[in-house]
């Protein structure tokens, strides 16, 4: 085996707090050095690498703003970064953004947006900015897919969808490694109580933890809910909680705001901080995930870990990572998001044995394991060169 390597990651473009959350859980479950990694070098902005850990062994590289210019970036990495005397003293590229055109050294790309790959939920946007910047980063990423000497998925199903696109690079090494979770969120199973024991005062709390967006379903979910206090009479709130930046977001929350009587029944939480989550899951009753794209689902493994019933979209990654530990509807079809939810209040016996299943997959989702295989798969796709 070869002697521990120095490692350069291009953090630049990232942007998401996904994307974020997983580098940070790589680079704080990992001590340096180990039998992997000696030092590493990450280049980023101020707001992105004051998230990550910093020691002499791993070293921040703080980018100027102008750089936060798309054109002006490439132009950085294709052309400045190479240059850079600590890019020359590293073995390795790391890029999780999943796009980088040129390097001296060995790179390595992580793809996980899994959007741009999916024209039925790319459509969605409808020839917005946002569609447009989707489609570059798919054209990038199936480019930088020729310059790579390995590719890691954070699913199988991200890596099947990825790799049946048109000119995408077959031949490139790839590889599966699923994200950790924070053990803040593993919960010991709540026993669960019939809806009898549920009251207007203390209600059956539904929650959907996720940023709106299009291909998010959130509307759908309302209908559901809101068909079911309707016809059921039952004494439930739904909450949402996630942001609200895009003109869509805000549309559907207008839209849900029209609605008779709505605020009796129905909440929703712009913004809350990573390390309050642990308890939102846990004090809710019932946690939904109606995602039609999701390249691992975070959310949805934070879910399962908290001792709470989950219910999740069928048409996505959430049935590999998941499993048993979850009860899967069509986000698409309302009628059958009211039936899921419906059967799964009505019975306890059900709640009971999902929850179970799901505590058994606490030690699957670690960042101890995350890191360290991912540190492996890249000294051993360099190894190979």
């Amino acid at each position: 085996m070869r002697k521990p390597i120095n490692l350069a990651i291009d953090a630049s473009n990232i942007h998401s707090e996904g994307g974020l959350l997983h580098l940070k859980g790589i680079l704080s479950s990992q001590k340096l050095p180990n039998k992997y990694v000696y030092k590493i070098n990450i280049w980023g902005f101020s707001e992105s690498l004051e998230r990550f850990p910093k020691s002499n062994y791993i070293v921040h590289h703080e980018l100027p703003k102008i750089f936060k210019n798309i054109f002006l970036r490439f132009f950085w990495q294709l052309f400045l970064l190479p240059k850079n005397n600590f890019l020359k003293q590293c073995h390795a590229f790391y890029v999780p953004s999943g796009i980088c055109l040129f390097s001296p050294l060995p790179i390595i790309l992580f793809f996980q947006n899994l959007i741009p790959f999916q024209w039925f939920n790319l459509k969605k946007y409808k020839f917005s900015i946002t569609f447009f910047r989707l489609i570059l980063i798919r054209i990038f990423q199936i480019i930088s897919s020729h310059f790579a000497c390995s590719i890691i998925f954070p699913s199988k199903f991200s890596l099947n969808v990825i790799s049946s696109s048109f000119f995408f690079n077959s031949k490139v090494p790839l590889s599966t490694i699923y994200h950790g979770v924070d053990q803040n969120f593993c919960f010991t199973p709540s026993p669960q109580k019939s809806i009898k024991h549920f009251s207007q005062n203390k209600p059956f709390i539904i929650s959907y933890i996720s940023i709106i967006d299009v291909y998010k379903n959130h509307l759908n979910v309302f209908k559901a809910v809101k068909e079911i206090i309707d016809k059921k009479n039952l004494p439930l709130h739904l909450q949402f909680i996630g942001s609200s930046n895009s003109k869509f977001a805000k549309n559907l929350l207008y839209q849900i705001s029209q609605n008779k009587d709505v605020r009796s029944w129905f909440s929703y939480i712009p913004e809350i901080s990573h390390e309050l989550l642990p308890n939102v899951y846990k004090n809710s009753n019932l946690i939904i995930n109606a995602s039609s794209c999701e390249s691992f689902g975070m959310a949805g493994v934070e879910s399962i870990l908290s001792g709470q019933p989950v219910l999740a979209s069928s048409s996505t990654v959430y049935q590999e990572i998941l499993g048993k530990g979850a009860i899967y509807f069509n986000e698409t079809d309302v009628n059958d998001i009211y039936n899921s939810i419906l059967n799964c209040i009505y019975s306890v016996e059900r709640r009971n044995m999902v929850v179970l299943e799901a505590s058994k997959k606490s030690r699957k989702f670690t960042w101890e394991e995350c890191s360290s295989r991912t540190f492996k798969k890249i000294i051993n796709s360099i190894s190979k060169k």
